[in-house]
């Protein structure tokens, strides 16, 4: 079991599940992480390892409406593609240029872990 937690972006609704903003996207890991999802649209679904985390990242957002959620996944759940785990550093060093600190500083920051695919809702509990 693999526990995570996010931000809701507004209008996710967790009691249909999460869903990438585009499952087709061939926006990289590193691009994804280094400019955020804001700027384009991918097939990650962020999160982060730990509460700690998810806090600090609410504390920098200027969103009106905060909605924090926990994830529990089953790693063998069908849905889920892949869950990218950037806390591990041969991890980051797989999917980012040695020289973009601007990244690697970011998923070191947040905790960042990235799923591919559908997080169903059961899966999901609002704080």
């Amino acid at each position: 079991m693999v526990v995570l937690y996010r931000l809701l972006r507004p209008g996710e609704d967790p009691s249909v599940g999460l869903y990438p903003k585009d499952p087709l996207s061939h926006v990289t890991v590193e691009d994804h992480v280094t400019y955020g999802s804001g700027g384009s649209e991918s097939r990650f679904i962020s999160c982060c390892k730990s509460e700690s985390a998810i806090q600090r990242f609410v504390a920098k957002t200027w969103a009106s409406s905060i909605r924090i959620v926990q994830i529990d996944i089953d790693e063998g759940d069908p849905e889920i593609i892949e869950i990218i785990d950037l806390t591990d550093p041969e991890t980051v060093d797989a999917y980012f240029q040695k020289d973009n600190e601007k990244g690697r500083n970011f998923a070191s920051w947040a905790e960042e872990v990235l799923v591919v695919g559908k997080i169903r809702p059961e899966c999901i509990t609002e704080l």
